[in-house]
């Protein structure tokens, strides 16, 4: 039987905003960050703000790249 989704979304959650505040001092220099802002229709260049973009799917689908980065170094 599968875990509860509230459960499971607790979780999900919980790993994005630990893969966010481990990248947050390094997002502007983010290379795969930048590749995907860059397509996006609010980007604003070197000034963008990338902490507006916390509340976007495309963000989350980042952060969960970044996680997945780091749990696969450690393997």
């Amino acid at each position: 039987m599968l875990p509860e989704k509230d459960f499971v979304d607790k979780k999900v959650n919980k790993k994005l905003e630990e893969a966010y505040e481990h990248i947050k001092p390094y997002m502007k220099e983010d290379q795969l960050l930048k590749e995907l802002c860059s397509r996006c229709e609010e980007y604003m260049g070197q000034e963008h703000d990338y902490e507006e973009c916390q509340n976007k799917i495309c963000f989350d689908m980042y952060l969960a790249t970044v996680y997945l980065h780091w749990a696969t170094a450690w393997e």
